[in-house]
């Protein structure tokens, strides 16, 4: 009988024990569910109180460039990759300058060329000018027939005078031209962001308004679409805005709302900013799939 008593004493402390260490156990677990229902509140309370289904959208940047050649040419240097970041005025693609260079000493030898012909436009026309002076002075020796002549010569020259003038006005503005082509051989970074498609290499040729390089911003933005009339007019246009899939939201407001209904769809669309910092900031990509929930 005592050596049941002593077995029962030594099994209580035991059962304490392992009592003790599942409730300690089950206090993370608890407070982890706390934690991971507060993340998701917003969107959650937001869809309880709605009783509507979220809005669809997808995650875009903020900004998009396509940055073309501005000269027929050839590519001299290119100082990038795919997927490399840039800053605000890094320099993405060089071009040959040997073509503007040339193209700036012709326009210079055109320009030196009007010049030229308007000074000999000037000289006929004062010519002409004196010429019919002279002859209306004595214009009682003369014949109707020669005064309308040097009358017609006149009138002739001040046109070519008139010609010469807007030719040498044409010239000045080409070589202007071509001398700012001169100074945007290289192509930079509009804005901060990623190089998503380069499509030329050094020694590839490229013409005038092609395209060779695509950057999206850093800032990120939501397309969604909604049916008409679940956006208020007016009022709060606060969204909740959550990563399909995950966990991860956010709460932003709509910045705009095209007015005009899509015939297609039969849903109006409309676009909200996503703030810089953003949970799993790795995940809000371009092109990821989100839902919309209104406040």
């Amino acid at each position: 009988m005592s050596d049941r008593l002593l077995i029962a004493g030594a099994t209580v402390p035991i059962v304490f024990g392992l009592v003790a260490l599942v409730l300690l156990q089950r206090v993370p677990g608890r407070a982890a569910t706390s934690s991971k229902a507060s993340t998701v509140a917003p969107l959650a309370l937001a869809r309880e109180a709605s009783g509507k289904k979220p809005w669809v959208g997808v995650v875009v940047a903020g900004s998009t460039a396509e940055l073309a050649a501005n000269v027929h040419g050839r590519v001299e240097t290119v100082f990038v990759r795919t997927g490399a970041r840039v800053k605000p005025g890094d320099s993405l693609v060089q071009f040959d300058v040997r073509d503007t260079v040339n193209s700036v000493g012709m326009a210079n030898a055109e320009l030196a060329q009007r010049n030229s012909e308007l000074s000999r436009s000037q000289a006929r026309a004062e010519a002409a000018s004196t010429n019919l002076k002279r002859l209306r002075a004595g214009a009682k020796w003369l014949s109707k027939q020669e005064l309308d002549v040097a009358v017609a010569e006149a009138r002739m020259a001040d046109a070519d005078l008139a010609s010469a003038r807007a030719n040498l006005g044409a010239s000045r503005i080409q070589l202007k031209q071509q001398e700012l082509l001169a100074t945007r051989q290289t192509l930079t970074a509009p804005f901060a962001g990623t190089v998503i498609a380069l499509d030329v290499d050094a020694g590839d040729s490229v013409t005038a308004g092609q395209i060779v390089l695509r950057i999206l911003s850093d800032d990120r933005q939501v397309r969604f679409a909604f049916p008409p009339g679940d956006m208020p007019a007016s009022g709060s246009r606060a969204v909740a805005v959550r990563l399909t899939g995950t966990d991860s939201s956010v709460v932003t407001t709509v910045a705009s709302v095209r007015p005009e209904l899509d015939p297609s769809a039969q849903l109006v669309f409309g676009t909200a900013p996503l703030p810089a910092a953003l949970p799993d900031t790795a995940r809000w990509i371009p092109g990821a799939a989100v839902e919309v929930v209104p406040q």
